[in-house]
């Protein structure tokens, strides 16, 4: 299955702007942040489809993930 993540802010300089990553059926959103490199330890609020989400909802075909970086929603 394929989801697309949308990365802002310092979240962009580190890992890029766009990822088109490619996962098993029954991935968690957790599973890809963690696959991509993020660390435990970042702080950031994360959006399925335009639609606040946990990291343990599931995602699915052609799913478009946001992270944003909560230091920088702060300022």
């Amino acid at each position: 299955m394929n989801v697309t993540i949308k990365l802002f802010a310092t979240f962009r300089v580190k890992w890029g702007q766009k990822i088109a990553r490619t996962c098993r059926p029954g991935a968690t959103i957790f599973d890809v942040i963690s696959a991509i490199g993020i660390p435990d330890n970042e702080s950031f609020t994360v959006e399925l489809n335009g639609i606040h989400a946990s990291l343990n909802d599931s995602l699915h075909e052609g799913d478009v993930l946001s992270l944003m970086p909560l230091d920088q929603l702060q300022e």
